[in-house]
């Protein structure tokens, strides 16, 4: 899905953040901000640990927050929101990501189907052989329940 470097339409330039995510245990935002550079998108430096990458549809900021996630913030354009979700996915990410229009209202709210990771709408029930939860499913319980 090679996509169009270049700056960010002039309908959305104008904008404020529509867009936000978390992408859930990576840990620096530099290898995620390479994936989208390889497919043509723009990637800067933005600060000591962020990126700000885009192409001509989405303009986003990549912050590694708590040394644990990264924080994705910026514009997208709607019908575009999808594509987005579908290059993280593709890139193999953890995430969550929110789409809200110009009055700060949630449109959509997406996340891949969990392999390894719990789902935050799943209610899992702990093994009934007695055993505990392993290690990072204990840590990761703790996480959304806390």
């Amino acid at each position: 899905m090679p996509d169009e470097g270049g700056d960010l339409a002039p309908e959305w330039a104008d904008r404020s953040n529509n867009v936000c995510g978390v992408l859930h245990g990576c840990r620096d935002a530099g290898p995620m901000a390479e994936r989208f550079a390889r497919l043509g998108w723009r990637s800067r430096s933005s600060s000591w640990y962020g990126y700000e990458v885009g192409t001509t549809w989405c303009e986003i900021e990549l912050e590694a927050i708590d040394g644990q996630d990264v924080l994705l913030n910026g514009v997208v354009a709607p019908s575009r929101f999808d594509d987005l979700a579908a290059l993280l996915t593709r890139f193999g990410a953890s995430y969550t990501l929110e789409l809200y229009d110009e009055n700060d209202i949630l449109l959509r709210e997406t996340q891949p189907q969990a392999r390894h990771t719990l789902d935050s709408h799943t209610q899992r029930q702990p093994p009934r052989n007695g055993r505990s939860w392993p290690p990072a499913l204990r840590t990761a319980r703790r996480r959304r329940e806390g």
